[in-house]
């Protein structure tokens, strides 16, 4: 972002997509980033320490906290030095550019900023130093959302249901604060045009005791510093860290009476509880690579045993050293092995330059990084494959890179992982070429398939005005939990399935966010019932969906049919069409094409196909 407000005079980043819950504009960009990125020219290693110096920051302000609220200068050091000596895997995550970590120290400024806190007492501030704390929480909101789990509503439900010294003024204060939340959804969703929403969904009861709730497990491992190798060491290390968990928590409910341990005590336990409830019980969870939204709780758990520290307690200090030592002595053993994490994007940047490659596509978590660490010596713009076209992927990209090419360039190249990945393969590369030139060349580097053109790339969109018929299956998507793609010999194809008893209601099939020239279609959704338990119920429900329609409404379905019995003529698949106009071209305009699945039959979708009439 930072290379496109300046290098490109973007200052406003008009026509760039970014996720709605996560632009990190105010939380990272603005303070941190964009400007120690002009002055440095865009260096990679600037922003490596920049995030450092976030994390620098963090430790700080907590540690000003505890020391506020203890009033021990040893409390206040156990928790910089829990923090500090992170194991190197944990360290990664509280210093990556996207996991939020300028947004936990904006938390920490705004524990100070909004909360009275001494040794003795907690309350809210009422001073004229909230109305430009209210500014900047508002712009955080607006940049990372999930500021509202770890600090909005923990600290709203600490103030409705146990701070004592309620008043109107303060009673005024937390609407507010909650109204932010409000605003700031309504101005990203009707107002931000490129702000791109990904709903969340919530997973069925096998998901979430089989998949999610593992997951969680092992994110925190991580973010712990912990192993789930069971070797004598790892053994000790958990022990130790359980019992000062334990030991901390006696000592918390002890100390209860004391108005700030019992304040952070319920707004940590509560920011821990609101995160572990929403990760393991939505879509908010995939892998492991999602653990980003966990890594405010490992911060929560050192900051409770810092404030139980007692240091007439013999077996907690212990306990605390070793765990501090377990974590120093995996540090000490990672500088020997440490090596540069992006060599392998390097390597690839170098290769492009010797072979006079500097302008191709290819998917979006190889793109926008080769780019950046190039400083655009070689540029790659995130596209995905649709039927046998190369598509831009707008996803944290700015339509201009889809409407302009370098000049001068006389040589294009697409670049796909080998093995299978979900937005590009070589798969779905290789179908464009039955209908433009194939490459005139064929390279393979460091795991990866460049297909080279000295001439304009299969890159075509769909713009297209000589559009007339498209069949779309290879780019649709299954709700989790509703269904899965199954292979019918007989048919020898693959087609969507969700059986009404092991499958959730929801979306069999959605997607595939596309934008239309104008004119009248007609969507053709060919589909199959079985086991149909209740002939008067609907068995499914078809529609047309359209992302960012326009600047006053975001979404609207533009056509919708709901199936019945009657219309499955019988057990094959029928054809049952929805037909709807496009008036004007509106590149921010992206359409799915849904059937939902609402469990009373097995429901089978051979395909969606589109025409243009």
């Amino acid at each position: 972002m930072s290379l496109e407000i300046w290098r490109h005079n973007n200052y406003l980043l008009r026509d760039f997509y970014l996720p709605i819950n996560t632009p990190y504009l105010f939380s990272d960009l603005l303070p941190f980033h964009l400007f120690p990125q002009i002055i440095f020219d865009f260096n990679p290693r600037c922003l490596n320490i920049m995030c450092y110096v976030i994390f620098i920051l963090i430790i700080i302000i907590f540690t000003y906290i505890i020391y506020k609220i203890t009033s021990s200068y040893v409390n206040a050091l156990f928790f910089a030095a829990l923090m500090s000596n992170m194991a190197p895997l944990s360290f990664g995550y509280y210093v990556h550019p996207v996991s939020h970590n300028g947004t936990i120290l904006f938390i920490g400024l705004f524990i100070l900023l909004f909360l009275r806190i001494d040794e003795s007492y907690v309350e809210l501030k009422t001073t004229p130093v909230l109305i430009p704390a209210f500014i900047l929480l508002n712009a955080i909101i607006f940049s990372d959302s999930i500021i509202i789990a770890w600090f909005v509503v923990p600290i709203t439900i600490y103030y409705i249901l146990m701070y004592k010294n309620k008043n109107s003024t303060l009673n005024i204060i937390i609407i507010l604060m909650n109204v932010s939340i409000i605003l700031s959804y309504y101005l990203k969703k009707y107002f931000m045009l490129h702000y791109i929403s990904m709903p969340v969904q919530i997973r069925d009861l096998n998901t979430i005791l089989y998949v999610n709730i593992p997951l969680y497990v092992e994110g925190m491992a991580q973010l712990l510093g912990l192993s789930t190798d069971f070797n004598i060491l790892n053994i000790i290390n958990i022990l130790v860290i359980l019992y000062i968990i334990l030991h901390s928590s006696k000592f918390l409910l002890m100390n209860s009476q004391k108005p700030p341990v019992f304040f952070m005590s319920i707004y940590l336990i509560v920011s821990s509880a609101i995160v572990f409830f929403a990760y393991v019980s939505s879509t908010l969870c995939v892998d492991i690579f999602t653990t980003r939204y966990l890594i405010f709780t490992p911060i929560s758990i050192f900051l409770l045993i810092s404030l139980a520290y007692d240091k007439l307690e013999y077996l907690h200090t212990v306990g605390l050293l070793i765990l501090i030592m377990f974590s120093a002595l995996a540090n000490y053993a990672a500088l020997e092995t440490n090596s540069d994490p992006n060599i392998h994007n390097y390597d690839l940047i170098n290769y492009f330059k010797e072979n006079n490659l500097t302008y191709g596509l290819g998917g979006y978590w190889d793109a926008n990084i080769i780019s950046y660490l190039s400083s655009e010596s070689v540029i790659i713009r995130p596209v995905t494959a649709l039927n046998g076209d190369i598509v831009p992927f707008r996803w944290v990209a700015s339509e201009r890179w889809f409407k302009k090419e370098p000049e001068n360039i006389d040589r294009y190249f697409i670049i796909v992982k080998e093995n299978k990945t979900l937005l590009l393969n070589n798969n779905d590369v290789e179908k464009s070429f039955r209908k433009y030139k194939p490459p005139s060349e064929t390279h393979m580097f460091g795991g990866y398939i460049i297909y080279v053109f000295n001439n304009q790339i299969p890159y075509k969109g769909f713009l297209d005005n000589n559009l007339n018929y498209i069949n779309y299956k290879d780019s649709l998507l299954i709700q989790d939990g509703v269904g899965s793609s199954v292979d019918i010999k007989q048919l020898n194809s693959t087609i969507f399935y969700s059986n009404k008893t092991l499958n959730n209601p929801g979306y069999l099939v959605y997607g595939p966010y596309i934008s239309l020239p104008p004119g009248n279609y007609t969507i053709e959704y060919i589909v199959k019932a079985e086991n149909i338990s209740d002939s008067e119920k609907k068995i499914a429900t078809i529609d047309i969906f359209s992302t960012y329609i326009n600047e006053d409404s975001r979404v609207a379905v533009d056509a919708e049919r709901d199936i019945y019995l009657y219309d499955l003529n019988n057990s094959d698949f029928q054809s049952i069409n929805l037909g709807f106009s496009i008036e004007d071209y509106n590149e921010f305009r992206l359409i799915e094409f849904r059937v939902f699945q609402h469990g009373i039959a097995d429901l089978y979708v051979h395909s969606i196909n589109i025409n243009k009439t």
